[in-house]
């Protein structure tokens, strides 16, 4: 690469041109040249030179013409023009400068002086487009980097902005020179005195400083920057005279990070906090109270429900009522009234979501206990309202679990993890109901997760058995079918009552796993009775929680059917009223595909749900079930025995056969009878039995005491046969007494009663 600097020279006069030419080879530079003005503006585009020597009077383009042609090039634009004139008017010298001539000499010229002059004007030249280089790359960076600078004179309060400083401020440097008044009014107010705190002080001390602030254009759109200060004139007594700064536009970076913020400490379904920042708000609280001497409420709110809402509704409903949830939590405080307000008074509260359809409440600074278990009321009130989520109403209700610091635990996760325990005591109970914790749930949370970790490998363990409990006809005394009843055989424990593993299996969802375990089961075993000859009794399986709520049950129950080779005749499918009635709809369009697969439906426990008789019009109901409650009632209970009698003929009235559940006396059956009742099962007859004591009973061709004056007695003499008394678990309980618990797949019985 040639670094020789080219010089151009143009002059009509040869003799000039041969002597610069001479001159300025002599000085080491490169030389062209031109006789005129349009060859030169040629040589101009060709040889690119770095230096112009240009002579006024030419023939047929003066060098004005030419010069200022020349600077409306724009690769050349900027070369350095050295005018040679042998006018010395200042008029000519004038317009030499105004078409754009670095400088000027006069003819005759020194030769001598020319070389020297010339070699300066290079350096000059090389210097300005260094420093154009320079400012060019600083600009660049700047703009690419969203950063500006500027330089305060303190002495003469005058100020200096870079380009891009301009353009960070949301300001045209064309329609106003800045002055720090005006800066600071493109500084966002509520950030006013940390500029000017800072500023300040960097002016009296000295000392630079590195902040954060917002500026706000004219437009109202509001940047973050990062800005830098330092004092760059000092006097000799350490006196600043200038600062510096340098202001950086860090708007991106600032939505980046709050951006990961969100992500890292809130929910992104409902703007809540989540489980992290509640922790870390929860553990300052703590640390308050324990200043104060004041409470603190952890409250862990559970939604009920909120399941079959996302398995029938579809997710996305499911997620609308989790926001609608999260926003009628904060304005149910926030717009409290006096009385609630004045309780909370001073009090940090803050909700959550830990999750799923799990929220949290911090409620801190409390000197009262009792403060805790209104605002946890006020919540459960306000979440019965329905809410509007698309097209409809979507009804839920929540239970609550409340635990204080410092009585039930001192650190964020012993407060997370006792109120978690009162929220699953709460919805044991019942609905809509609040619990605060106390020690003794903690034996009741380990027998849980015990129950829950056993039935999950219970299947494959081959631990769950089938008893079945026989149904009689009341007017014959024949057994012409059972209910299948779910049994878990602990290895270790023995027999575990249901009433402690159903609703855990409900709780962890294992209950549909469960339930297909147990149709499977019972089909299979039901088939073995009818091939060995024996009565072709029909067998009653309960549907699980879920199963209604499922268009693919009756595709499982023809697979089931099909693989086991029971007549689906045979097969009766139980539900309680009052998992019926959750989603009536959806049930509806699955009940009527089982009927049309041959199959009969009950309703189990009629009377303890929603006792709505419009569904019992609207589904296709083979029989209803009198629930023991009623059963026990119906002797020395007036209305419990009109009840019972009401349900037989409503029943009757539509058709539908009737089951009692719970018979325990002959009074019972009796009135039972007397009354038109189908069929009963109870522990009169039989307790629930395994299939070998099953298979036994039929063999026996055991007939049961029949309701005398319905038809003739065809029971065997004396007393019933022992095959059909409790087999293998010691003796008949007295009436009232359970001996053993029983349940079915999808419902949970209450220990006191004394029936399976």
């Amino acid at each position: 690469m040639n670094d020789t600097p080219k010089i151009l020279i143009v002059d009509d006069d040869a003799s000039t041109r041969f002597l610069a030419k001479t001159t300025l080879a002599r000085a080491g530079l490169e030389v062209v040249e031109a006789a005129d003005g349009e060859p030169a503006l040629r040589m101009m585009a060709a040889q690119a030179p770095d230096l112009v020597l240009l002579d006024v009077s030419m023939p047929e383009m003066d060098g004005f013409s030419v010069c200022a042609a020349i600077r409306r090039m724009p690769e050349t634009g900027r070369v350095p023009i050295l005018m040679m004139t042998s006018l010395d008017d200042v008029e000519s010298i004038n317009r030499a400068f105004e078409v754009g001539a670095t400088d000027f000499i006069t003819k005759p010229v020194n030769w001598v002086i020319l070389a020297h002059r010339v070699r300066y004007m290079l350096r000059t030249s090389r210097s300005a487009e260094a420093l154009r280089a320079a400012e060019r790359r600083l600009s660049n960076a700047q703009r690419l980097g969203r950063m500006g600078d500027w330089e305060w004179d303190l002495k003469r309060d005058r100020i200096e902005l870079s380009a891009e400083m301009y353009s960070i401020l949301g300001l045209d440097p064309a329609e106003q020179r800045l002055d720090f008044e005006c800066f600071m009014q493109a500084v966002h107010w509520e950030d006013a005195q940390v500029v000017l705190h800072n500023i300040h002080g960097t002016a009296a001390s000295g000392r630079p400083a590195s902040f954060d602030h917002r500026i706000m254009h004219k437009d109202g759109t509001v940047r973050f920057v990062h800005q830098q200060i330092e004092a760059t004139q000092t006097g000799e007594n350490g006196e600043v005279h200038a600062l510096a700064g340098a202001v950086q536009d860090v708007t991106q970076r600032h939505l980046d990070e709050e951006r990961i913020r969100q992500l890292a400490y809130y929910d992104p379904l409902t703007g809540l906090p989540n489980r992290v920042l509640f922790s870390e708000h929860l553990r300052k609280e703590i640390a308050r109270a324990r200043r104060d001497g004041t409470m603190v409420a952890v409250m862990v709110l559970d939604l009920d429900q909120f399941k079959q809402v996302n398995d029938t509704l579809g997710h996305e409903v499911g997620d609308d009522l989790l926001r609608s949830v999260g926003q009628r939590l904060q304005e149910c405080l926030r717009g409290a009234d006096v009385v609630m307000r004045d309780r909370l008074a001073g009090s940090p509260v803050e909700f959550a979501r830990l999750g799923g359809d799990e929220f949290t409440l911090l409620l801190g600074g409390l000197k009262h206990r009792e403060d805790a278990g209104v605002v946890a009321q006020r919540l459960m009130t306000s979440m019965s309202e329905p809410f509007r989520v698309g097209e409809q109403e979507t009804y839920t209700s929540t239970c609550i679990g409340v635990a204080l610091y410092p009585e039930h635990g001192e650190d964020p996760t012993t407060l997370l993890m006792n109120a978690d325990t009162a929220t699953y005591r709460a919805k044991m109970k019942r609905r809509s109901s609040v619990e605060f914790y106390d020690r003794s749930m903690n034996a009741s949370a380990r027998q849980r997760l015990w129950i829950e970790a056993g039935l999950r490998v219970a299947i494959e363990r081959d631990e769950l058995v089938l008893q079945y409990q026989p149904k009689v006809e009341v007017a014959t005394g024949r057994v012409l079918g059972c209910e299948a009843l779910v049994r878990w055989r602990h290895p270790e424990r023995g027999l575990i009552p249901p009433n402690e593993f159903i609703p855990v299996a409900e709780e962890s969802g294992l209950i549909t796993e469960i339930a297909r375990w147990a149709l499977r089961t019972a089909c299979r075993e039901i088939k073995t009775i009818h091939d060995a000859g024996l009565p072709d009794i029909s067998v009653s399986v309960n549907l699980s929680c879920n199963d209604l709520r499922n268009d693919e049950l009756p595709r499982i129950v023809e697979v089931v059917l099909r693989e086991t080779g029971l007549d689906c005749r045979y097969l009766d499918l139980e539900v309680t009223e009052s998992r019926l009635m959750e989603d009536l709809e959806t049930s509806l369009s699955v009940v009527k595909r089982l009927e049309a697969m041959g199959l009969s439906l009950s309703v189990d426990d009629f009377g303890t749900g929603y006792s709505s008789l419009a569904y019992l019009k609207r589904l296709p109901l083979t029989t209803l079930k009198i629930d023991r409650s009623f059963t026990k009632e119906v002797v020395g209970d007036q209305d419990g025995a009109a009840i019972a009698g009401a349900i037989i003929a409503m029943a009757h009235s539509l058709k539908l056969d009737v089951v009692a559940e719970g018979v325990e006396t002959e009074e019972q059956l009796q009135f039972l009878g007397a009354h038109g009742c189908d069929q009963y099962q109870g522990y009169l007859f039989s307790r629930p039995i395994y299939l070998d004591d099953l298979r036994k009973l039929l063999e026996a061709g055991t007939v049961a005491p029949h309701c005398p004056g319905t038809t003739e007695n065809r029971s065997l003499p004396g007393r019933v046969p022992s095959i059909v008394r409790p087999v293998s678990t010691g003796a008949e309980p007295p009436a009232g007494r359970p001996a053993l618990a029983t349940a079915s797949v999808g419902k949970t019985l209450e220990a006191p009663t004394a029936q399976a």
